[in-house]
């Protein structure tokens, strides 16, 4: 931009700065508008997350809906390829989703079921987050329960075995997708052993289908 021709010349780099601020600024402002709407419709009309929400009552946390799911931007460059996360040690916990990475209103549902089925493990067992068996069951649930793992939300990714795959597609992708949130939530350990663990609870935490009772999908 500071090169570029103004009518009185050069741009200076304060002003080239102050131009590039502006234009982030808005860039933000318009992310985060998206993604309050996109977060609004799936709290009013998406079964799944409604009645989730309304189990964080049953399960003894009652939660403001428009509260409890919000909406951020200034994700760490490290992070762009992250839609969202739950506050497990926070006083105030939330589900957060990333402005910046959101994709389109399915994208955004995904990621608000995925982080709600954390919050509620966590409303029942108050988790330990350094107990990699427990943080892998959480994990191996979410990817079940969300709806991340269709044949829709997989066929968006480009997933390259989706139709090769077929009967057990389900399962693998799964499996696939808790191990990718063990390896990002223990990085610098061991990829093995952080693996492991999703491998170890594999079975007994894809059939946890609780609170649905089944598979919703």
């Amino acid at each position: 931009i500071s090169n570029r021709l103004s009518g009185k010349g050069f741009l200076s780099a304060v002003t080239a700065a102050k131009l590039i601020g502006k234009m982030e600024k808005e860039k933000a402002e318009n992310e985060l508008k998206k993604c309050r709407k996109y977060v609004s419709k799936a709290v009013k009309k998406d079964k799944r997350t409604s009645f989730m929400l309304k189990m964080m009552a049953a399960y003894g946390c009652p939660v403001r809906q428009h509260d409890f799911v919000t909406c951020e931007t200034d994700v760490e460059p490290g992070e762009k390829y992250i839609g969202g996360g739950f506050t497990f040690d926070s006083k105030d916990p939330k589900v957060l989703i990333c402005a910046e990475t959101l994709k389109s209103e399915s994208h955004a549902m995904d990621i608000i079921r995925h982080e709600l089925v954390h919050a509620l493990d966590h409303c029942k067992y108050k988790l330990d987050l350094d107990n990699k068996k427990q943080v892998a069951c959480t994990e191996v649930r979410a990817s079940t329960l969300s709806g991340e793992c269709s044949f829709w939300s997989e066929w968006n990714r480009n997933y390259p075995s989706l139709l090769t795959e077929a009967r057990n597609h389900y399962r693998n992708c799964v499996k696939r997708r808790a191990k990718l949130s063990m390896r990002l939530q223990f990085q610098g350990e061991s990829v093995k052993g952080v693996e492991d663990a999703v491998d170890a609870v594999f079975e007994d935490c894809y059939n946890d289908t609780s609170p649905f009772g089944h598979i919703p999908y």
